[in-house]
């Protein structure tokens, strides 16, 4: 399920890139080509303000991306609390070895201080690469990655390495705080700030 999901990403990365040219190259009249909302408010005037929003949202397409091949790298290990490696690893060393892998951003090594970092996000705001966090029985507290449509990416204490759904009763009962680090706006975010 989740190569197709990569397959598909792939796919639409492509054909927004595709989109985006051919409405560019489409403006035979060199007049400016306008991107409209139901509100009728003009938000994007210009090909260059176009492409932000094309980068914008390759980039939460390559994040996605990252975090399902760390998913693929590290699918069947098991977990280990005070675990650091791939014979066995807990949800704060997993989402550190993540972020250093496949972002190149050093994270401290615990829950504890992973929670302090970046901008509090709302639960509906969530962007892939998001950190979810959770109050926990067993520990305490517990942390994963944001991928996308409410699922998300962590060391689970009984199953290890998996993809879980925030909207699983569990997981929404548990669920506290999203977590921003990485440096990218929401499209919402981007559209707003070119009115």
């Amino acid at each position: 399920m989740f190569l197709q999901m990569l397959k598909y990403q792939f796919v639409h990365k492509h054909i927004l890139i595709l989109i985006f040219f051919l409405s560019t190259c489409s403006n035979q009249h060199h007049y400016p080509c306008y991107y409209q909302v139901t509100n009728n408010r003009q938000l994007l005037t210009t090909n260059s303000q176009k492409l932000l929003v094309v980068e914008e949202i390759l980039k939460f397409l390559e994040i996605k991306s990252q975090i399902l091949n760390q998913y693929i790298n590290w699918k069947g290990v098991t977990f280990k609390l005070g675990g650091l490696d791939k014979s066995g690893i807990d949800c704060s060393a997993f989402v550190q070895n993540t972020f250093r892998e496949q972002f190149g951003i050093n994270l401290p090594r615990t829950t504890q201080y992973q929670k302090a970092i970046g901008v509090t996000v709302q639960r509906n705001n969530l962007l892939p690469g998001d950190l979810v966090l959770f109050y926990n029985h067993a520990t305490g507290r517990h942390i994963g990655m944001y991928i996308s449509y409410d699922i998300f990416l962590h060391a689970s204490s009984s199953s290890g390495i998996i993809i879980s759904n925030l909207n699983d009763n569990y997981w929404n009962h548990s669920y506290y705080e999203g977590r921003r680090i990485l440096t990218i706006c929401s499209l919402h975010e981007l559209l707003n700030n070119l009115k």
